[in-house]
């Protein structure tokens, strides 16, 4: 059968959603494409099953128009971790009906599971944890080690500060309006902690003269409002490029404020501070506290508070809780399994190329950017995705996975890539 998995930010999801579709391949074609532009194409490709990133409020008609066309419909959610509660939830996620036209979603744990039985069915939902911590599991690890060695030849030892404020540091120039009877003080908190959040990178630098400090934005922020920010600040740096698990695994511990880069450094074995001067109102903070140590005052940042062993006790508790493949359940596994059960639906040729206009797109975004405000900031949260790319990391994951066969990958848009057996 054909399969089509849609991405949005390639640094966050590229590298898991090719584990998945070498995993995937077996008699079926699968195509990988970004989100804006595998979505029109769609409209022209034979029926499928559709593998989408998330459950965003607009998305009914586009679902109602693939069912009409005979696609099936499995839904990732890659905002599935730190959603305030399940009205806010389904607020901003999932507008009313949707479940009637997707056949199977994702749950990333036990959390998430009870959030979705009540708008699904049991049958509907797969709870398989979270498919991009496969790749910070130690045998995934050997993925990003020219990373990682790049990364440490450029900055040494380092602090990797990850932050997480795009709902206040805009990187455009339209702000989004989040209601607050959904959101309750989530703005208003961010705001108030934003505002210590950026004074965290020269703290450290007084703490730790010889060390280098990389703070890394989140992909909707301004990354030149941190850069001028740091300017003048010694050995404070500001990167944003690639995915952030090999930034973790070369950096000497993590410093973040309710982002899941804490938790994921926790996952990979690194010591992580998590700054939260209002901690004791967040409806996380076991999660939080269980990973590592919390900082409430920024006059914490010295060497002497952040090297007590006893900051770092850590407690897995809560973890099995919100990320079903924490240990050693796989989540690829799981999905491929479910995905195993549709192998009767008809495999098509892809007519789709990669057409002369697409390559003078690539190459006027490549060397000039983008045309506009919202295209430049598009191009930011999307990431660098190629052929050259694509190739490395599917040979690097066949390497990892002792898969012998050969895989044949067409570009055939933009950004989107064709992958089967030779």
């Amino acid at each position: 059968m054909n399969i089509y998995i849609i991405f949005e930010n390639a640094n966050r999801e590229l590298d898991y959603k090719l584990l998945l579709a070498t995993n995937l391949l077996k008699n079926n074609n699968v195509i990988i494409g970004e989100k804006n532009e595998f979505r029109i194409k769609l409209n022209k490709l034979p029926p499928g099953l559709i593998i989408e990133k998330g459950l965003r409020k607009g998305s009914l008609n586009r679902f109602k128009s693939w069912k009409a066309q005979g696609h099936k419909i499995f839904c990732f959610d890659e905002e599935s971790l730190t959603y305030y509660n399940d009205d806010q939830y389904y607020s901003s996620n999932c507008d009313k009906g949707i479940e009637n036209y997707i056949d199977k979603v994702f749950a990333s744990g036990q959390r998430h599971y009870k959030t979705l039985s009540k708008r699904f069915s049991k049958n509907q939902i797969i709870i398989c944890g979270i498919v991009k911590y496969e790749l910070i599991k130690k045998k995934f690890q050997k993925l990003y080690l020219d990373e990682v060695k790049k990364i440490k030849r450029k900055y040494g030892k380092f602090i990797l500060v990850t932050s997480r404020f795009g709902n206040i540091n805009f990187n455009r120039k339209k702000k989004i309006n989040l209601s607050r009877l959904v959101y309750k003080d989530y703005m208003k908190d961010s705001k108030i902690l934003f505002k210590d959040f950026e004074k965290i990178p020269e703290k450290l630098s007084y703490a730790y003269p010889n060390t280098n400090i990389v703070l890394r934005p989140h992909p909707s922020e301004n990354k030149n409002f941190w850069k001028k920010t740091l300017k003048d600040k010694k050995n404070c740096y500001t990167e944003y490029y690639g995915s952030v698990f090999p930034w973790i695994i070369a950096s000497e511990f993590v410093v973040q404020n309710r982002c899941s880069t804490g938790i994921e450094a926790f996952l990979i074995g690194k010591k992580c501070i998590s700054f939260d001067p209002i901690y004791k109102k967040y409806f996380m903070k076991k999660l939080y506290f269980s990973i590592g140590k919390v900082f409430t005052k920024l006059s914490q940042f010295t060497k002497y508070e952040i090297e007590k062993k006893e900051n770092f006790k850590k407690n897995n508790k809560y973890i099995k809780h919100y990320i079903h493949n924490y240990g050693f359940l796989n989540s690829v596994k799981i999905i491929s399994k479910e995905i195993d059960k549709y192998s009767k639906l008809r495999t098509k040729n892809i007519n789709l190329k990669y057409s002369v206009r697409d390559m003078l797109v690539n190459l006027r975004q490549t060397f000039f950017g983008g045309i506009n405000a919202f295209e430049n900031y598009s191009l930011h949260k999307i990431g660098t995705v190629d052929m050259k790319l694509v190739n490395n990391k599917v040979k690097k994951i066949l390497l990892i996975e002792k898969l012998k066969k050969k895989i044949s990958i067409n570009q055939i848009g933009k950004k989107i890539f064709l992958l089967n057996y030779e």
